[in-house]
């Protein structure tokens, strides 16, 4: 029995990867590909955010859970096996979290003897840091809790540094890992996935292939702005509203990207060993290089709305009622 072990990490289109598998599972049989369904299968089918069918093994290693561990496999060894499968696939982006801080490498070396496995292994997406901080921001940062992003990077931001801790865990487990960068094309992570890794022909990509769709910055200030004046039920709404306009209608990052981009100098200078630690695991094409910003005279955060999105603001009663123009003011 092969095992294939996909771990994300988080914000590398592992939703988007995980629809393809839950939608695709009965051609996945054909080449003797087992991938079991979990709790939320239907919600990975549908193309919203689900955790794929790993949770439960995360969460076994999470908790040095070695029982719970090994009935994972052995359960999931034997319905594949009933399946007439000698491939095992698996993918959770918590995966990366609990491989990276929990000792596993005995609990591997345990599960060869106990079970027929030949062989495992990984792939991991790594994206580039500066764009992974962006999308990570977006995402943490869309109910308006975020303060300071400079301060959130500097204190909260791990992603990187637990990068270098797993690289370093790798050269010393037996696990075959594949390590690839991350791009936002849906053709090229499909390719990566199924032809590279899995060694098959890649599914049909649905033409609405986006899963989990971030906020621009320029709305995640809003929503800040919003927060700070305690009106939450604004920030619900307005964050759905912000959701379901597409990325056409919608201002672009430029500015605030330049902006932000400016005000990591230092600390991009102290992680500079850790990107190259990580290129070191990448083909020299899927090099990472550090987006720098055009220009230094970069003073201040400044919002860029659409229309569209402008209308979303003003029209909603509950943020209107607060007079939004008056707090938004300085930013424009």
């Amino acid at each position: 029995m092969k095992i294939f072990l996909h771990i994300g990490y988080h914000k590398t289109g592992s939703s988007f990867l995980q629809m393809l598998l839950s939608q695709n599972r009965k051609d996945l049989l054909r080449y003797k590909i087992y991938y079991p369904s979990a709790e939320r299968d239907k919600d990975a089918k549908q193309g919203r955010i689900s955790p794929g069918n790993g949770l439960r093994l995360s969460q076994a290693i999470m908790n040095e859970n070695k029982e719970d561990f090994y009935k994972c496999f052995l359960n999931w060894i034997e319905e594949a096996k009933n399946n007439e499968c000698d491939k095992l696939l698996i993918s959770n982006e918590g995966l990366f979290h609990s491989l990276t801080t929990n000792e596993y490498s005995n609990l591997l070396n345990e599960l060869y003897k106990k079970t027929s496995i030949s062989e495992i292994c990984g792939l991991i997406f790594i994206r580039n840091p500066f764009e992974h901080i962006l999308s990570l921001y977006k995402h943490r940062g869309k109910k308006g809790t975020i303060v300071n992003f400079k301060n959130w990077v500097e204190n909260d931001y791990d992603t990187l540094d637990l990068t270098s801790k797993f690289i370093k865990k790798t050269k010393e487990d037996n696990i075959k890992w594949t390590f690839r960068k991350y791009e936002n094309d849906s053709d090229l992570m499909v390719k990566s996935f199924f032809k590279d890794w899995l060694n098959i022909e890649a599914p049909k990509i649905p033409l609405n292939d986006k899963v989990n769709t971030s906020l621009t910055l320029s709305e995640i200030i809003v929503l800040r702005i919003l927060n700070s004046v305690k009106n939450k039920e604004a920030v619900t709404q307005l964050q759905s509203e912000f959701t379901k306009l597409s990325i056409e209608k919608k201002c672009s990052d430029g500015y605030l990207k330049d902006y932000y981009r400016s005000q990591l100098d230092e600390w991009f200078f102290f992680k500079d060993n850790i990107i190259n630690e990580i290129n070191q695991t990448l083909s020299y094409e899927e090099n990472i290089n550090i987006y720098n910003s055009k220009s230094l005279d970069y003073k201040m955060e400044r919002v860029q709305l659409s229309t569209e999105q402008l209308k979303i603001v003003l029209l909603n009663k509950k943020s209107n009622r607060l007079s939004i123009k008056r707090y938004l003011k300085k930013y424009f």
